[in-house]
């Protein structure tokens, strides 16, 4: 790639330019293609805390103990599940 434009670059100035220029562009294209490709897959896989494995299987693998207590300290009771007695 390199010494093609190089080339190109001795015979015509300008018509290296514009190679160097479309292999940037189709390169970038391509990169963010790609970064799309994997944002949706990551967000299919891991949507709602659940977990997709390649074949559709989900799993809920829920998150460290840490995280929870993390959530009850800066929450307090907001998210508390209330028993039946405490319903009345």
């Amino acid at each position: 790639m390199d010494k093609a434009a190089l080339t190109l670059f001795q015979k015509a100035p300008q018509l290296a330019r514009d190679y160097l220029t479309e292999y940037s562009v189709n390169q970038g294209e391509e990169t963010v293609k790609r970064w799309k490709k994997l944002g949706e897959s990551l967000i299919v896989k891991y949507m709602d805390g659940n977990v997709k494995d390649e074949l559709g299987k989900v799993t809920h693998p829920g998150y460290p103990k840490t995280w929870y207590q993390h959530i009850v300290k800066e929450t307090g009771d907001h998210y508390k599940v209330k028993g039946k007695e405490e319903n009345h």
